[in-house]
């Protein structure tokens, strides 16, 4: 553009992601807070801002730019949740529903060698297959103590463990968490001395 040329920007209206979030029963949950991430990675593409859903469970996600969504909730008191596939269309509104379970407690102990426990960290990387949904790290994530045990409340599904403890090679753990809130105890994760470079 020429120095003191004129540039036109247009502006287009973007789509509405609109829904409600629920337990299991069906009832509405308040004050879930909901976000959409985009399922393409790209220039445009990501996560929308976050919303606060409302007193009947609620929620609006504006200006979103045409494509593939996983619709994310969080609240204080479930697992996180969140429903992929969501496809909204160029200047259109796309209903979704997110069911927020209860959870189970997954626990376990790292140990190394003759029965030795490990301290380390344990969080969830895969769910159904995919990776986890972005910024759920703290969430889903715990630390194992110098007793080596851990625990973490999920949400149900088939979910892959990532385990990592300075020293030792990283480990992938798998768990099946049904929806009955039944605790899942892995027992002990072994864990193998890493190469020293």
């Amino acid at each position: 553009v020429p120095a003191g040329g004129r540039v036109d920007l247009y502006l287009f209206p973007g789509a509405t992601l609109a829904g409600t979030v629920r337990d299991v029963q069906g009832g509405s949950i308040a004050g879930a807070v909901v976000r959409a991430e985009s399922e393409m990675r790209g220039f445009g593409q990501g996560s929308s801002s976050l919303v606060a859903g409302g007193p009947d469970g609620h929620f609006e996600l504006t200006g979103l730019t045409a494509g593939t969504y996983r619709v994310v909730a969080r609240h204080p008191d479930f697992p996180p949740a969140w429903v992929s596939g969501v496809t909204v269309e160029k200047e259109s509104e796309a209903e979704v529903d997110v069911v927020l379970h209860k959870g189970s407690s997954v626990s376990g102990r790292l140990v190394a060698g003759e029965d030795q426990p490990v301290s380390g960290r344990v969080g969830m990387q895969e769910s159904e297959d995919r990776p986890v949904p972005m910024g759920l790290d703290d969430t889903l994530r715990a630390e194992a103590g110098t007793d080596g045990r851990f625990r973490l409340m999920l949400p149900p599904g088939s979910h892959v463990l990532a385990v990592v403890a300075p020293g030792f090679t990283p480990r992938r753990v798998e768990v099946d968490v049904g929806t009955g809130s039944s605790p899942v105890d892995v027992g002990d994760v072994a864990l193998e001395a890493g190469l020293v470079i």
